[in-house]
């Protein structure tokens, strides 16, 4: 019997089509209808792309970092945020962590940023219920399938960058109380860094594609790069943290 990577699923982005084990999660694999072979093939192809992305990561956020600086943007300010706080995420109190009022206006940035880039840019929507925009086949650009990628990218980490916020500071609190055992808020504080780097790339692409745009690409990078850098204030043990298959082989 295949003996699948324990636990491979609690520290993933939930996105099966794109992972590059997901011949490896039992969560996945069993219920795969296209064969063993297509899907170690496909784990391949998402190994490639993924490795693409991630190899970009450091330029997108050296760049970013870079800009903030030229610009005079504090991204390293943090407000204190006791233990009640984290923990009633799901309360009014979680409206005063000042972390997820950050994720909350990213989610509103990327939105009103393709509201505006839908009416300049052959941008369609291929389905609706997913948010999936893409650029027609006949755009004005040489990098058409790039730029599909990045849009398909950071629209998958939007709303999951709130989500996982939401999960960390949730784990936190209840670590801190000493209600949960583990260190699930720093797993799923690593995850968000993931989400965020990955976004930054596209937003990088974007960047340089959406030639004019620039000037209102700035403050979303910024706020990402806002959101790691308190994250990471807040859970600085979070990239040591080792996440079963992503981190540790398929060992």
């Amino acid at each position: 019997m295949k003996q699948y990577i324990n636990g491979i699923f609690n520290y993933c982005d939930r996105w099966c089509e794109r992972c590059p084990l997901a011949s490896e999660c039992g969560n996945y694999a069993p219920y795969f209808t296209g064969g063993g072979e297509e899907l170690l093939k496909r784990d391949e192809k998402n190994r490639q792309f993924w490795s693409s992305v991630d190899g970009r990561a450091s330029e997108a956020l050296a760049f970013t970092q870079k800009m903030a600086k030229e610009q005079g943007v504090d991204v390293s300010d943090v407000e204190v945020i006791d233990t009640r706080k984290k923990f009633d995420l799901f309360q009014g109190e979680a409206k005063t962590n000042e972390v997820l009022r950050v994720g909350r206006k990213y989610e509103d940035q990327v939105d009103d940023w393709f509201d505006e880039a839908g009416e300049k840019y052959p941008l369609r929507a291929e389905d609706i219920a997913v948010s999936e925009l893409k650029l027609a086949p006949d755009a004005p650009f040489d990098n058409i399938d790039e730029i599909n990628n990045m849009i398909e990218v950071v629209f998958r980490y939007q709303l999951q960058i709130y989500l996982k916020l939401s999960r960390a500071f949730f784990s936190k609190g209840k670590e801190e109380l000493g209600e949960q055992e583990g260190e699930d808020s720093n797993g799923a504080a690593k995850l968000i860094v993931e989400f965020i780097d990955r976004s930054l790339v596209g937003w990088y692409v974007f960047y340089n594609s959406f030639t004019e745009e620039q000037t209102s690409i700035f403050p979303i990078m910024f706020t990402l790069l806002s959101i790691r850098n308190r994250l990471l204030k807040e859970f600085p043990s979070a990239m040591e943290f080792k996440r079963a298959g992503f981190d540790t082989g398929r060992g």
